[in-house]
């Protein structure tokens, strides 16, 4: 997540959240982060990850911290909880296949193979198939 992401949107309780299983992985400075990022979320419409920070643990270096904390995988795995809620299995994949063209290089074989899967995930569509050039010669 990074400030330039799109803020993240969910519909699920912050009570519901702190009853899940990566919630509760987290130590006191970890949820303090989590519940001060979501309540900003949800009543000020802003994803501050700095503010977060240093409101959870007081220090001088918040903007060390708070890099380090939102790439922590505790941390993405709850808010991967946090984003994913009320989400289908399908729209869950098309999220994640969207996330990787976005990091794939324009023109590669990966970007064309996502292409491809979302294709057949979004609209159960198969992808064309490259026609073989033949290696036999006309008579």
């Amino acid at each position: 997540m990074s400030d330039l992401s799109p803020i993240l949107k969910s519909k699920m309780p912050l009570a519901v959240l702190e009853k899940t299983s990566e919630f509760r992985r987290l130590n006191v400075a970890q949820r303090f982060y989590i519940q001060t990022l979501l309540h900003g979320i949800v009543d000020l419409g802003l994803e501050d990850h700095l503010f977060s920070a240093q409101v959870a643990f007081e220090s001088d270096s918040a903007r060390v911290r708070s890099y380090a904390i939102r790439h922590s995988p505790k941390i993405q795995a709850v808010l991967r909880v946090y984003e994913n809620y009320g989400k289908s299995a399908r729209q869950r994949l098309l999220d994640q296949i969207q996330r990787e063209l976005a990091d794939a290089k324009p023109g590669s074989v990966a970007r064309a193979r996502l292409v491809a899967a979302y294709a057949t995930a979004a609209f159960g569509e198969k992808p064309l198939k490259k026609i073989k050039k033949s290696n036999r010669r006309k008579s």
